[in-house]
């Protein structure tokens, strides 16, 4: 009986402990759009907050490898992971956010697998889970990694002609032939199921390397790199050249713009958007968190992740809004502004019209340069109430901003979508 009593109390005090981290732990998962083209990148995240007004501490069992997880229809992240069992322990202090992120990438890891809505379920510690759906066609292809002998290279070979595989990895071990194809056109589950038990192959499966994107602490490195609160306003001085054959000394003030949060509205997406007077390079519906700036587009009631605070530097990401094509991440450093040493992130757009654009963290845009002669460059803004200028350059004052003149004229290749 004395036994029986120790086990029950041990399991109430088990059944109480995993009641309080539930309480206590939420996950969330989401990814950066709903709807997908053949063969667009798939960013997912999966965010882990602690809800209460206390820490909560553990030890989990695998270091950051393969912490959270992910399935996608019956692909399973942690089967293609590779999990350093070495204990770490995770602090979430109240209402800290931990965000693991994976890109998903088709042309690697042949996902989607079916067509229409996918399924895509996030995985923690303690059975936490949370499911989204997203759309997106199937995707034919994906990379495959076999081992064959020498012997066998011209039968190898015929079939990598008929795949139209392209040969992204090779190396020999002896007389044992080890590669990497990437493949597109076809089913790679079928692909898979067809070499994998022929004889020509010592091993014939994908190659699939699942490891995060990033990991980010959101409290403790809180990203707003465009606050719309309702009644913040930026001034900026238009900078024209006026010689276009001496770029370099001819450049003068001309006019100034500001650019004010009207209001906010909820919009048939059912998101919320800040309305801005004089968007500058974002449009007029706008709504930022942590991973970046969205605009609105009236066409369908969607909206496009145009500024991702998490690109790849270098690497342009495909923008279908206005005249915008694809953004790239150029770069990201500290600046000096109005006194201060700030994060800022530059970005370059490309389309019918081209432009750079840079924000600051708390500050919102700070500089815009397009086609042509003409850029645009911040001088004061009024932020939650807070007045920053560069007092000694230009000396605005709380009271001269409000007096600062709104009028200005545009050039016909402005992006003022």
């Amino acid at each position: 009986m004395k036994t029986l009593n120790s086990l029950f109390r041990i399991i109430t005090i088990i059944i109480l402990i995993y009641s309080t981290i539930f309480a206590q732990l939420d996950l969330s998962v989401y990814t950066d759009k709903e709807t997908y083209e053949y063969g667009e990148t798939i960013m997912l995240y999966a965010k882990v907050t602690n809800t209460a007004d206390t820490t909560f501490e553990f030890f989990a069992p695998t270091y950051q490898t393969c912490q959270a997880g992910f399935s996608f229809n019956n692909f399973n992240s942690g089967e293609y992971a590779t999990c350093l069992a070495t204990a770490e322990l995770l602090t979430f202090k109240p209402h800290f956010s931990k965000i693991y992120s994976w890109r998903i990438e088709p042309q690697s890891l042949g996902l989607p697998n079916k067509n229409g809505t996918q399924t895509i379920i996030g995985k923690y510690y303690f059975d936490l889970t949370d499911t989204i759906y997203i759309q997106a066609p199937k995707f034919f292809g994906g990379e495959i990694e076999l081992l064959y002998h020498v012997n066998n290279f011209d039968s190898v070979n015929a079939i990598s002609r008929n795949l139209n595989a392209d040969v992204v990895f090779g190396s020999d071990y002896g007389e044992v032939k080890h590669e990497v194809w990437q493949i597109e056109g076809f089913d790679i589950d079928s692909l898979v199921q067809i070499y994998s038990n022929d004889s020509i192959f010592v091993s014939f499966e994908k190659s699939i390397w699942i490891m995060y994107e990033s990991i980010v602490d959101e409290y403790e490195f809180p990203i707003d790199y465009y606050p719309l609160e309702v009644g913040n306003r930026w001034y900026y001085e238009k900078i024209e050249l006026e010689n276009i054959n001496d770029p370099i000394h001819n450049f003068i003030v001309t006019d100034t713009l500001y650019v004010e949060v009207l209001a906010d509205t909820i919009m048939p997406n059912g998101k919320k958007y800040s309305i801005l007077k004089n968007g500058l390079g974002t449009g007029e519906f706008v709504r930022s968190n942590f991973y970046g700036i969205y605009n609105y587009k009236d066409e369908d009631s969607s909206e496009v992740l145009v500024y991702n605070y998490f690109a790849k530097l270098d690497e342009y990401y495909p923008v279908d809004f206005f005249d915008i094509s694809r953004v790239s991440l150029t770069e990201k450093q500290k600046e000096f502004i109005f006194g201060e040493s700030i994060n800022t992130l530059n970005y370059s757009a490309d389309g019918l019209i081209s432009f750079n654009i840079t924000f600051a963290e708390g500050l919102g845009i700070i500089y815009s340069a397009y086609d042509g002669p003409l850029n645009y460059k911040i001088i004061g803004c009024k932020i939650n109430g807070d007045v920053y200028s560069d007092t000694i350059v230009v000396g605005v004052k709380e009271e001269k901003l409000e007096t600062i003149p709104a009028h200005f004229s545009l050039s016909q290749n402005y992006p003022n979508p």
